[in-house]
């Protein structure tokens, strides 16, 4: 708890406090609150020829009851808020921008017909139809930045639309039932194992327009039962492809049974100082490379020496490999 920023820091304990949930389950979920605000605009270069997106794959694992639905909607209440206060004040360029693309539709649709009526050139029908791609290029979306129940075809849609970046919010765990195909039965987590390492995302498919990311990004913030994270692990298509890997995981300890019945709700102070963090971070404008000074590089030189000896067939992550690795 230590390591978060004290807005954050301050939030998520008095937060625990105030659900009697244990610190760890809004603990990794801050962190993935985190990297929401700042994976759009950063990269952390870690040596000269390796570089990572700042997005995070989270997951809190807690029996039910445990109020896992009040802490996320707790964490992400802000973001919910700027993304609803955007998407007013850009409503009418959203509009102005739809119809402009509607309107230069129709007119290519038109120069087509006159053009078979023998009443307009091609280059009246290839000038329209220019004229039309173009606006359907510069439409402007409803702005986004969280979504919980989608396929991950419209997650895709959703990502390039938000110029190749959104947040899986989810209390149910209803994402790992469509990356196993809830509607079409087939199993579909290329989205998912690209977006988390910036990987090229490009989709092409019959009868919809094809879908380029050049540089994806999706962070997760999922709390989920036990039994749900079981049948994650069994799954050989999941765990064969490295998906499990991806997860920074909190597996709970129930407070059930030993809780403070009245405890005293998170402090207005540090509920608006936590607030005003996240959307401060989430309308800033910077971005660029972090790069780890010596001090950060030597810590991650030695703790990755300590993790690949683990690594090895008489080390205790020897059957996480996918995951510790």
């Amino acid at each position: 708890m230590w390591a978060l920023p004290g807005p954050i820091r301050d939030y998520v304990e008095a937060l625990s406090t105030a659900t009697q949930t244990p610190p760890d389950m809004a603990g990794v979920l801050s962190l993935g609150v985190l990297a929401m605000t700042a994976q759009s605009r950063y990269t952390v270069q870690v040596a000269p020829d390796w570089s990572e997106p700042v997005c995070l794959y989270t997951v809190a694992v807690a029996p039910p009851g445990e109020r896992k639905s009040a802490v996320i909607s707790a964490l992400t209440r802000p973001a919910i808020e700027y993304e609803a206060e955007r998407r007013t004040a850009e409503a009418a360029d959203v509009a102005a921008s739809k119809a402009r693309a509607s309107a230069l539709e129709k007119a290519h649709q038109a120069a087509e017909n006159k053009f078979a009526n023998g009443k307009a050139t091609l280059v009246d029908v290839l000038n329209a139809a220019e004229e039309a791609a173009q606006a359907s290029s510069e439409l402007v979306y409803p702005y986004r930045i969280l979504v919980d129940d989608a396929t991950p075809e419209k997650l895709v849609d959703l990502m390039e639309q938000q110029d190749g970046c959104i947040t899986v919010v989810s209390a149910e765990g209803g994402v790992f039932d469509m990356m196993a195909g809830r509607y079409d039965k087939t199993t579909n987590i290329d989205v998912y194992l690209k977006a988390h390492a910036g990987d090229p995302l490009t989709v092409d498919r019959i009868g919809r327009p094809p879908n380029h990311i050049p540089n994806p990004r999706l962070t997760m913030l999922l709390s989920v039962q036990p039994n749900i994270i079981s049948g994650v692990m069994s799954n050989n298509t999941f765990r064969g492809r490295g998906l499990c890997g991806r997860y920074l995981y909190a597996i709970c300890k129930s407070k059930v049974g030993h809780r403070d019945i009245d405890p005293p709700p998170v402090p207005e102070n540090v509920k608006g100082a936590y607030r005003a963090t996240i959307r401060r971070m989430l309308a800033d404008q910077d971005g660029g490379t972090i790069t780890l000074s010596p001090e950060a590089n030597e810590i991650r030189r030695e703790y990755q020496a300590h993790v690949e000896r683990r690594l090895g067939p008489d080390g205790d992550l020897y059957l996480m490999k996918d995951w510790a690795g």
